[in-house]
């Protein structure tokens, strides 16, 4: 009970500095930010989940309570290392969506055949998180709140490269969109009658274009000819590239709207200041020191359920002060998963303590 309220504590005092900014000199909280506190809970609440099926593996009969104080605690958590709500904002969350409720799937609908805990340990989780951090501050501190409006709308450069990548971008999808309708419809183009027809239709064009060159030339003199066919080529090529750069315009006006939306990182929405800063890093230094502190509690009663296990299986054995160190070593020795194992699984457990056993009497 006392581990219980000691992180509910723990969770309030993170979760209130993770969540306080400052904006036109009045504090305010991003508590009353919608979507963005709604997503931060979902995301706090499947980070505590997978957090609490751990601690309820270990420790066995778990209430709900350290669900909910874990839930405020991660909640905070996500305050410090996401971005808020932005184009690149809702990248990050679908990605840590995705993330973490795979790891809730596991846990609720996977056979746990041989690992009894199909999450991840969570300090695993923070570090995932902290990454999301130090991407987060580089974006804030090097780039203004919108990176397409301060990279790429003043430099040309930038934007005919983006217009290229687009034009490259609608050239690939409409490949797939062949293969998709030739997939879906069954469409087979034989290679060697289009190439076939292909020369065909070259040979035709060559020679109505022989026949209109000779045509003029009856009327015309040669150098006559050469001007009229020189400027009429021109006239062509000039139009054409006209219209290929007004269709590059065009597409490149269709997607700077959208990548100055996705490209916006949410920085005007909390406006970081000195005080924004100190109370996002008091939050984020609590929530990882305590999270160590979750993770030392955990193996320190998984250690001690074991050693329960090799104490009551070698009760009343004549060489008990031989056989529980040795045993006990051996046992504790191995990874953090292999011993959850251990624990989830009496048979297994009471089996290697017998065989251990067995093969220490045997050798003496």
């Amino acid at each position: 009970m006392v581990f219980n309220l000691k992180t509910l504590a723990v969770s309030l005092l993170a979760f209130a500095a993770a969540s306080l900014y400052v904006q036109n000199g009045v504090v305010d909280l991003t508590l009353f930010m919608f979507p963005q506190a709604a997503v931060y809970f979902l995301l706090g609440f499947f980070h505590a989940h997978n957090v609490w099926s751990l601690d309820n593996l270990i420790r066995k009969k778990q209430d709900f309570f350290p669900l909910i104080s874990y839930t405020i605690l991660y909640t905070g958590w996500y305050n410090v290392v996401l971005l808020p709500e932005s184009g690149l904002g809702y990248i990050e969350w679908t990605i840590v969506f995705i993330a973490l409720t795979m790891n809730f799937i596991n846990e609720a609908f996977a056979k746990k055949i041989h690992n009894p805990f199909m999450g991840q340990r969570p300090l695993v989780l923070l570090f995932f998180g902290l990454a999301l951090f130090l991407l987060k501050m580089f974006l804030f501190y090097v780039f203004k709140d919108n990176i397409y409006e301060s990279v790429f709308l003043q430099n040309d450069t930038a934007r005919n490269l983006v217009g290229i990548f687009s034009v490259c971008g609608i050239g690939l999808l409409l490949m797939q969109l062949y293969q998709h309708i030739t997939n879906r419809f069954g469409i087979n183009i034989d290679k060697k009658k289009a190439h076939s027809w292909g020369k065909r239709l070259t040979r035709m064009l060559g020679g109505l274009l022989r026949k209109v060159f000779q045509l003029l030339t009856v009327f015309c003199t040669l150098p006559v000819v050469l001007i009229v066919v020189s400027s009429a080529g021109l006239i062509a090529l000039i139009i054409a590239f006209k219209t290929a750069n007004e269709m590059y315009q065009d597409i490149l006006a269709l997607m700077e709207p959208f990548l100055a939306k996705i490209l916006s990182t949410g920085e005007n929405r909390i406006h970081p200041s000195h005080l924004y800063s100190l109370l996002q890093t008091v939050a984020m230094m609590t929530v990882l020191f305590y999270t160590v502190y979750i993770e030392k509690n955990m193996k320190t009663e998984l250690k001690n359920n074991i050693e329960k296990e090799i104490n009551s299986q070698l009760a009343g054995n004549a060489k008990y002060n031989e056989l529980f160190p040795q045993i006990r070593k051996e046992l504790l020795n191995s990874n953090f998963n292999a011993q959850l194992q251990l624990l989830d699984n009496k048979t297994l457990l009471k089996d290697k303590i017998a065989s251990m056993a067995d093969n220490e009497n045997e050798g003496q």
